[in-house]
């Protein structure tokens, strides 16, 4: 494997093989800043999705408790 592959896979990036500390240091602060950036992005989408899915699934088992008798919620409720 090559050195910009093995970059990539750890970074997300590659950089330059013979980079001094002047190179290196801005687009590193960059990349964190990136990533920092997408991370948040991510993680709120991420939120937003799963109050969608807790939506959805909350009205499924609504519906599907209107179709059950008092009996058959009693039965889900205790456990039976």
């Amino acid at each position: 494997m090559s050195n910009r592959q093995i970059e990539s896979e750890k970074y997300g990036t590659w950089f330059a093989e013979n980079g001094t500390a002047k190179y290196f240091v801005p687009r590193l602060e960059k990349l964190v800043a990136d990533y920092k950036k997408w991370l948040a992005n991510a993680e709120q989408l991420l939120s937003e999705k799963k109050r969608e899915l807790y939506n959805v699934r909350n009205e499924e088992i609504r519906q599907f408790l209107s179709t059950c008798t008092p009996e058959e919620i009693a039965a889900f409720q205790s456990g039976s």
